[in-house]
């Protein structure tokens, strides 16, 4: 077995398609042999290093390429194995059956990954999993920024190999993120954690300290998985999802989440933010008096405006705009028309 029988594989999976759940059949090949302990994933969950993991199993090749389904374990993989090469490096070189990473934010971390299938002067064809909801081509010159290296399989002499680099002891290092940690990777971490909905009063400052541990910790209470503060492999592609879907419609995603984050964060509420109303959701839901203030106050005015219930500038103060707003929805649902979102009231929100 070798590249010509990986190959094989990537090109009858070529054209799969999220909207024919044909994503689906790629997920559940990478679950089936994932490493025990290794985050499984669920059918909403990028797939692009997932198609390259189990296109290898699937065509005899396990153990040749990393099996993750997330790209910085990917290189970190190759780092260890003695097969990366970096972007910038004299032995920069890519070719037909390497595994390309790239770093669209260009913030030194990867979140997208493919297979080089073929090379025409400078101009590389990449097959790649979850490119625009399908499997399909990409094609790149070699001296693109976005490309932030590739790492080599041994396909058993199938394709011809530079020498790869030797990895630094930097470059070996664990996987995990902890309390002392400092960079670009800790500030991804916190960006997402804080468009999600959970409070890091000092913003994305770089620094992994008490208030990262403990946004971590919460946000490892909410997805049910292992509890220790530390941003490792199941945790980031966990976080990677939370951010990546947290636009999505259904159910009122967007707002019901950073509802349920903002109950979590102010202690009204220990609840999983699954961007779904239920009666958890409720159940953290504060009453809100005609004086109140503060985010779960602006979220209620989101809701409100949303519906067509004008209370202005959401701006998180319960003023006499928001106070009209709030009767009128509840005399339009047949409430007391007090202007106090109580429990009756946000179950109407929630549309329970």
């Amino acid at each position: 077995m070798g590249w010509t029988e990986y190959e094989k594989k990537l090109k009858e999976w070529y054209g799969y398609r999220e909207a024919k759940n044909q994503d689906d059949i790629i997920i559940d090949i990478y679950n089936s042999q994932r490493p025990a302990g290794s985050y499984k994933m669920t059918h909403t969950d990028p797939w692009c290093h997932a198609t390259v993991s189990a296109a290898a199993y699937a065509s005899g090749n396990a153990g040749k390429v990393p099996n993750t389904c997330y790209c910085p374990t990917g290189i970190n993989i190759f780092k260890q194995w003695g097969k990366w090469v970096g972007r910038y490096t004299n032995a920069y070189n890519p070719q037909v059956g390497y595994i390309i990473y790239y770093d669209w934010n260009k913030d030194l971390i990867s979140d997208h990954v493919g297979t080089i299938i073929a090379r025409n002067g400078n101009i590389l064809t990449v097959r790649e999993g979850n490119r625009n909801d399908m499997l399909c081509d990409r094609q790149i010159n070699v001296n693109s920024p976005l490309i932030i290296g590739y790492g080599i399989p041994n396909w058993g002499g199938a394709t011809k190999a530079p020498v790869a680099t030797v990895p630094t002891q930097e470059e070996t290092k664990r996987t995990w993120l902890q309390i002392g940690d400092a960079g670009a990777e800790v500030k991804d971490v916190q960006n997402k954690l804080i468009a999600i909905g959970y409070s890091l009063p000092s913003g994305a400052d770089g620094k992994y300290g008490k208030e990262t541990y403990t946004a971590v910790k919460k946000f490892q209470h909410n997805v049910n998985i292992k509890e220790d503060g530390l941003a490792g492999e199941v945790t980031r592609a966990k976080l990677n999802n939370a951010y990546n879907t947290r636009s999505a419609a259904k159910a009122n995603n967007s707002w019901v989440a950073r509802l349920q984050a903002a109950c979590n964060a102010q202690g009204f509420s220990n609840q999983r933010v699954d961007g779904i109303a239920g009666p958890n959701t409720l159940a953290g839901c504060p009453t809100l008096g005609t004086a109140s203030k503060g985010s779960i106050t602006k979220l209620a005015q989101e809701r409100l405006n949303a519906l067509g219930y004008n209370c202005g500038s959401a701006d998180g103060k319960n003023g006499p705009k928001t106070q009209k707003g709030i009767k009128a929805f509840q005399k339009a649902k047949g409430l007391p028309a007090n202007g106090i979102v109580d429990k009756k009231t946000w179950k109407a929100l929630l549309g329970l």
